[in-house]
């Protein structure tokens, strides 16, 4: 199969375009799944988020406890629920820590990135 030019530009500009965003979504509340369980009755990840996925079109009651967007700019937009429990303390806790992780890994990927073309 011979690779087109076009094809490599649109790969290059969704990695592009992934690579200047930082999105962080925190949910509370049920999702309903009957699967994802693999043989043996191991769990296998990859079926469990596509199964979440699906059931959480129709199967959840979900709550936003907090939502951060990050801009490669860094204009941001940062929510949290209004009239948080002090139960949602600690996954606001969490929201914040797993940004603060997703910015750490998101500079080092584009760290490597520019050691590795030598920029």
């Amino acid at each position: 199969m011979p690779i087109s030019i076009k094809n490599v530009l649109t790969t290059i500009k969704n990695a592009a375009e992934d690579l200047t965003t930082l999105d962080v979504v925190t949910l509370s509340g049920e999702i309903q799944i009957s699967s994802a369980v693999g043989p043996n009755g191991t769990l296998n990840l990859k079926e469990l988020y596509k199964t979440i996925e699906t059931n959480a079109k129709t199967n959840a009651n979900l709550d936003v406890v907090a939502f951060t967007h990050i801009d490669f700019d860094c204009d941001a937009v940062n929510f949290v629920k209004t009239g948080a429990s002090e139960g949602e303390a600690p996954l606001l806790a969490a929201h914040n820590q797993m940004v603060k992780t997703s910015q750490e890994t998101r500079a080092g990927v584009v760290k490597m990135i520019k050691d590795s073309i030598g920029i």
